[in-house]
């Protein structure tokens, strides 16, 4: 497992809420990084319902996660850098 430590702007955030899966929550973010790479973000369970709560289009924010097997970021952790 990588861990990877990344800042980056959001472009777009999509959750969905799948009452029948194994993970009952699930977050889809897209973001910019400085030098303007596009990557895309997974959050699962409570760390999608954080994001629901607390993310918003055009938020800076200050992520944990780690690289999978197919090479997707799942996130872990993540911090608001904008106010």
């Amino acid at each position: 497992m990588n861990r990877v430590y990344i800042t980056l702007k959001i472009l777009e955030i999509k959750y969905n809420f799948l009452p029948k899966d194994k993970k009952n929550a699930v977050c889809k973010i897209r973001g910019v990084l400085n030098n303007n790479s596009k990557i895309e973000l997974l959050a699962y369970d409570k760390v999608a319902d954080k994001c629901y709560r607390k993310l918003k289009k055009d938020k800076i924010i200050f992520i944990e996660g780690f690289l999978n097997t197919e090479m997707k970021i799942i996130l872990l952790s993540f911090e608001n850098m904008s106010y």
